[in-house]
Protein backbone atom coordinates (compact mmCIF):
# COMPACT_ATOMS: atom_id res chain seq x y z
CA UNK A 1 0.00 0.00 0.00
CA UNK A 2 1.68 3.21 -0.99
CA UNK A 3 1.17 6.34 0.73
CA UNK A 4 -0.86 8.97 0.27
CA UNK A 5 0.69 12.03 -2.17
CA UNK A 6 1.17 14.95 -0.42
CA UNK A 7 0.94 18.36 -2.09
CA UNK A 8 2.77 21.26 -1.14
CA UNK A 9 3.46 24.79 -1.47
CA UNK A 10 7.33 25.84 -0.83
CA UNK A 11 9.37 29.01 -0.58
CA UNK A 12 12.62 28.40 -2.03
CA UNK A 13 13.95 31.74 -2.13
CA UNK A 14 12.44 35.30 -2.59
CA UNK A 15 10.46 34.94 -5.18
CA UNK A 16 10.95 31.78 -6.17
CA UNK A 17 8.92 29.02 -5.25
CA UNK A 18 7.88 25.01 -5.56
CA UNK A 19 5.22 22.51 -5.66
CA UNK A 20 5.48 18.65 -4.86
CA UNK A 21 3.04 16.03 -5.17
CA UNK A 22 0.62 15.87 -7.29
CA UNK A 23 -1.37 19.50 -8.79
CA UNK A 24 -5.10 17.84 -8.79
CA UNK A 25 -8.52 18.44 -8.27
CA UNK A 26 -8.19 16.70 -4.72
CA UNK A 27 -4.98 18.96 -3.77
CA UNK A 28 -5.53 22.22 -5.78
CA UNK A 29 -7.45 23.93 -2.66
CA UNK A 30 -5.01 22.97 0.04
CA UNK A 31 -2.20 23.99 -2.16
CA UNK A 32 -3.84 27.31 -2.88
CA UNK A 33 -4.38 27.99 0.76
CA UNK A 34 -0.85 27.24 1.20
CA UNK A 35 0.27 29.62 -1.45
CA UNK A 36 -2.06 32.06 -0.12
CA UNK A 37 -1.06 32.75 3.21
CA UNK A 38 2.83 33.57 1.34
CA UNK A 39 1.79 35.08 -1.65
CA UNK A 40 0.07 37.78 0.67
CA UNK A 41 3.37 38.90 2.51
CA UNK A 42 5.28 39.02 -0.74
CA UNK A 43 6.72 42.23 -1.78
CA UNK A 44 9.08 40.89 -5.23
CA UNK A 45 7.31 41.78 -8.22
CA UNK A 46 8.46 38.98 -10.07
CA UNK A 47 7.72 35.33 -8.97
CA UNK A 48 8.56 31.97 -10.11
CA UNK A 49 6.14 29.00 -9.59
CA UNK A 50 7.84 25.71 -10.39
CA UNK A 51 5.99 22.66 -10.85
CA UNK A 52 8.44 20.32 -12.36
CA UNK A 53 7.96 17.97 -8.95
CA UNK A 54 4.40 17.88 -9.50
CA UNK A 55 3.79 14.12 -10.40
CA UNK A 56 0.24 14.75 -11.86
CA UNK A 57 -1.83 17.34 -12.70
CA UNK A 58 -5.33 17.45 -14.33
CA UNK A 59 -8.04 20.66 -14.47
CA UNK A 60 -7.97 20.93 -11.41
CA UNK A 61 -4.43 21.80 -11.36
CA UNK A 62 -4.98 23.88 -14.34
CA UNK A 63 -7.52 25.99 -12.54
CA UNK A 64 -4.79 26.36 -9.74
CA UNK A 65 -2.17 27.46 -12.45
CA UNK A 66 -4.99 30.04 -13.77
CA UNK A 67 -6.11 31.08 -10.38
CA UNK A 68 -2.54 31.75 -9.45
CA UNK A 69 -2.24 33.86 -12.94
CA UNK A 70 -5.32 36.29 -12.21
CA UNK A 71 -3.86 36.53 -8.60
CA UNK A 72 -0.73 37.98 -9.82
CA UNK A 73 -2.16 40.13 -12.44
CA UNK A 74 -4.50 41.71 -9.82
CA UNK A 75 -1.51 42.24 -7.68
CA UNK A 76 0.54 43.72 -10.51
CA UNK A 77 2.96 40.48 -10.44
CA UNK A 78 4.46 39.50 -13.21
CA UNK A 79 4.18 34.92 -12.83
CA UNK A 80 6.11 31.75 -14.44
CA UNK A 81 5.31 28.61 -14.40
CA UNK A 82 8.66 26.86 -14.23
CA UNK A 83 9.94 23.42 -15.68
CA UNK A 84 6.50 22.38 -16.29
CA UNK A 85 6.04 18.22 -17.36
CA UNK A 86 5.08 17.33 -20.75
CA UNK A 87 2.13 16.46 -19.52
CA UNK A 88 1.02 19.74 -18.04
CA UNK A 89 2.44 21.15 -21.22
CA UNK A 90 0.18 19.50 -23.24
CA UNK A 91 -2.80 19.90 -20.63
CA UNK A 92 -2.27 23.75 -21.30
CA UNK A 93 -1.64 23.37 -24.79
CA UNK A 94 -5.02 21.78 -25.19
CA UNK A 95 -6.76 24.01 -23.10
CA UNK A 96 -5.57 26.95 -25.49
CA UNK A 97 -4.03 28.40 -22.36
CA UNK A 98 -0.50 28.76 -23.51
CA UNK A 99 -0.83 32.68 -23.78
CA UNK A 100 -2.35 33.00 -20.48
CA UNK A 101 -0.14 30.74 -18.32
CA UNK A 102 3.64 31.99 -18.76
CA UNK A 103 6.29 29.30 -19.12
CA UNK A 104 9.82 29.30 -18.21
Amino acid sequence: MSLPNKSEFQCIDHGKFKVTGDITFSSAASVWEQARKVLLSLEEDRLDIDIGSAREMDSGGLALLIAWTRWAYCNKKELTFSNASDTARKLIVTNKLQDLLKLA
